[in-house]
């Protein structure tokens, strides 16, 4: 159980951290068919974009969003 509690406090503190610095931030899941990126905003519940291998002419979305956020400031 002090590693399922430890491992919840710590993420509970770096969320609390993101929050207080206010940046957006890229989320990418990756799945052994697909990947799925998101761009969050900064209150944390804002999609600003999403982009997926399950998109109709999908190839280059991700890694467009990831320059255009590179571009706009966003360091990940």
């Amino acid at each position: 159980m002090e590693k399922k509690t430890g491992r919840l406090r710590r993420a509970r503190r770096t969320r609390a951290k993101i929050k207080e610095l206010g940046v957006e931030r890229l989320c990418i899941f990756r799945t052994p068919r697909h990947i799925y990126a998101q761009l969050i905003g900064t209150s944390g519940a804002d999609v600003i974009a999403s982009v997926s291998t399950l998109d109709k002419k999908y190839h280059g979305r991700v890694k467009a969003l990831a320059e255009a956020a590179r571009e706009n400031g966003l360091e990940f």
